[in-house]
């Protein structure tokens, strides 16, 4: 798609979107509901979960876990608001990041085989 595309696809739908705005009073609530935890569980992949559950370390993954139920109980800018105040205060003291191996020897180990 050339960029010439992309601003006419945005401007259609811009326009489309102010004329027909006036015409979601008409649509039931329940179905913008169903269409949104749609479109929010396809948001959602298993690999992905899974490779933050296992990359991220215990603290990471406890705060994700409490986002997770925040939001539902609460509302979305007060759940990420809250978890990024945890994370800021405790953040330093739980935060353990894994360190990636060396695949570069160290100037250490060069000295150690030149012995």
């Amino acid at each position: 798609m050339t960029p010439l595309a992309g601003y006419f696809k945005f401007a259609l739908k811009l326009l489309i979107a102010y004329f027909l705005a006036s015409q979601l009073e008409r649509v039931p609530l329940a179905c913008i509901a169903g269409i949104l935890l749609w479109v929010a569980t396809n948001m959602v992949k298993k690999t992905e979960i899974l490779e933050g559950w296992n990359g991220a370390g215990r603290f990471h993954a406890a705060l994700m876990i409490y986002t997770a139920v925040m939001v539902p109980m609460t509302d979305f800018l007060t759940a990420v608001l809250s978890a990024l105040g945890i994370y800021i205060v405790f953040g330093r003291f739980f935060d353990k990041k894994k360190t990636p191996a060396r695949d570069t020897p160290s100037s250490h180990d060069v000295q150690a085989a030149a012995e």
